[in-house]
């Protein structure tokens, strides 16, 4: 059977300059899961993504904004609002132009809107305030030798910080001249009242707007921090036995597209999730403005964000003057987003390219199964795509990286490596069938959760050897010293609670006696998500991390362990 062929692209220009060059593009954009459209902003940048988002509808522009803007800061914390985010976005749709970005900016969540506006603002109600020299919020605001002070109307703002006035500042001279009406509301609704205090006001839309995204993502299948850690810790704790035998997906799994699917239909049937919106309009209106559009003046004095006089319109929506697309310009297009994610797995990890023919370690195996899907069964491939992006954002909200949140990038890397650690062991999976990547990731994770005790084991085992003390002279205490740290009752619990900060503590206590690259290496091993680098030859550690894809990998890391006299520090030697 003939290979799929991976288009590569050299770089987001490139990628942008074959899509801008297809017809088909505005017709194909609003038809592409709000998953595909982000993988092209990603691949194409966000900064030059305008010529994509100019064809997208309000739902996906509100879809990726929502999820963009809201981040992670912690394995299991709580997602929290990004203001650099924010106004990343939202330069991206002034540079598409101010109209555009009106209309997509009014049809954000309220909560959403207003929580932004209050993070990045300082407002000021001139006609309900009069000013005492005696307040210090009110001179802080009102100070008449501000530098960045704009007036709108009774309203006086001021930035927060100066880092995106520039952004800010172009949003809200775009406003006041398209929707004069809906900054009124807004602003207003940003100056408290005199009896309040403003974090009480700020606190209390922080949790509204948190508490309505993590709704919507819910509902459209997205993990939580605690699911996705539920998740990895039952394919840790699971017996191997029922992980092989395994023939549908785990529960959580299950759950997550059971939500997804249903999520998809309802959006389908309604249009929209219909989220609390400063100005709700259908999704994919393509009405350009009439005198339905014109808003009453009075409207300016109601505080209900929510009104429907704020709808906005989809002019670059596929009804508004495109001739139909052609199947082909269509099919090309959709081989562009399908090549990324294939190119994905093959940029993160040598799976689709990189293995031989011949070879039988599960990256090959892995390589060669999704080769064949991608020839003979597309829609299997489309759901071991989805799996992989679930799997994806799984490590993303339920584990960290040397103390940090997992990137797009290094999740996807990670998640091809154990999935192949997982098929060495389990070749008799299906890929083409339930549990597909999800079964052979949890018969790896499995798999490479084991790698912190091998290692803390093996660790035990050279330090009770004589010679490693008879080796120190004087000096031997240290060998008791580290025995009774890895044996001891509170490392013990730290290893088995996952508090891998403190466990790196007991092992960089190795440096009295290792050099401090197997010092670096071992603190890599024992970790959330353990990791290996490339023993280069019998004296020198690579540097360059590597994700463990292999039992072979798990061997190495052992001997390395095993044969730590090569890497103790000369006498007396730094």
């Amino acid at each position: 059977m003939q290979r799929r062929s991976v288009t590569r692209y050299k770089s987001g220009k490139a990628l942008l300059k074959a899509l801008s060059d297809n017809p088909a593009l505005a017709e194909f954009v609003p038809r592409l899961p709000v998953g595909g459209l982000k993988r092209l902003v990603e691949e194409v940048g966000l900064a030059d993504a305008g010529e994509l988002i100019v064809y997208a509808t309000s739902n996906q522009l509100f879809e990726l904004i929502d999820e963009a803007v809201w981040q992670v800061t912690a394995p299991g914390a709580p997602e929290s609002f990004t203001e650099e985010a924010f106004c990343a976005w939202m330069a991206t749709l002034l540079d598409v132009g101010d109209e555009f970005a009106v209309r997509h900016f009014v049809g954000l969540d309220d909560d959403l809107v207003l929580l932004a506006m209050m993070r990045l603002l300082f407002v000021a109600d001139l006609s309900a305030r009069v000013l005492d020299p005696s307040d210090d919020e009110a001179f802080e605001l009102l100070d008449s030798t501000a530098l960045n002070k704009e007036l709108y109307g009774n309203f006086e703002v001021t930035p927060r910080s100066d880092q995106h006035w520039d952004t800010v500042q172009r949003l809200l001279a775009a406003l006041h001249t398209l929707e004069p009406a809906f900054l009124e509301v807004a602003l207003r609704r940003c100056c408290l009242p005199e009896t309040m205090l403003r974090y009480r006001a700020e606190h209390s839309v922080a949790g509204d707007a948190q508490g309505a995204h993590q709704l919507r993502r819910t509902a459209a299948g997205y993990l939580a921090s605690e699911i996705a850690g539920d998740f990895l810790r039952s394919a840790r704790e699971s017996d191997m036995s029922q992980l092989l035998e395994a023939d549908a997906y785990d529960l959580d799994t299950a759950y997550y597209f059971s939500r997804a699917r249903r999520h998809a239909l309802e959006s389908s049937l309604a249009g929209t999730d219909a989220p609390k919106r400063l100005g709700q309009a259908s999704p994919d209106s393509n009405s350009s403005g009439d005198e339905n559009s014109s808003r009453d003046e009075n409207s300016s004095k109601d505080e209900n964000l929510s009104s429907d006089e704020y709808a906005g319109t989809d002019e670059h929506s596929p009804s508004s003057g495109f001739s139909p697309a052609g199947e082909d310009d269509m099919a090309a297009l959709q081989t562009i987003v399908t090549d990324l994610e294939m190119a994905a797995m093959a940029g993160a990890v040598p799976l689709l390219g990189g293995a031989s023919d011949t070879d039988d370690a599960g990256a090959g195996r892995l390589r060669r199964a999704l080769g064949e899907l991608a020839d003979a069964q597309p829609a299997a491939l489309q759901q071991r795509m989805a799996e992989l992006a679930y799997l994806s954002n799984v490590l993303m909200t339920g584990v960290w990286l040397e103390d940090q949140r997992l990137n797009h990038s290094e999740a996807v890397a990670a998640v091809t490596a154990v999935c192949s650690l997982g098929l060495e062991r389990a070749p008799q999976i299906d890929l083409a069938h339930e549990p597909g990547l999800v079964g052979v990731f949890r018969v790896g994770w499995h798999i490479l959760q084991t790698v912190p005790d091998r290692v803390i084991d093996a660790l035990e085992v050279w330090l009770s050897d004589p010679q490693v003390a008879a080796s120190l002279g004087l000096r031997n205490w240290i060998v008791e010293d580290l025995r009774g740290a890895l044996s001891g009752g509170e490392f013990i619990a730290d290893v088995a609670g996952q508090a891998y900060e403190e466990v790196h503590n007991v092992l960089k206590m190795f440096g009295l006696i290792l050099q401090q690259p197997a010092v670096d290496h071992l603190c890599l091993l024992v970790d959330h998500l353990p990791t290996t680098v490339a023993v280069a030859d019998a004296h020198r550690l690579a540097q360059r991390r590597r994700f463990i894809q292999s039992a072979r990998e798990i061997e190495q890391i052992e001997a390395f362990v095993a044969n730590l006299d090569r890497w103790r520090r000369a006498p007396g030697g730094d």
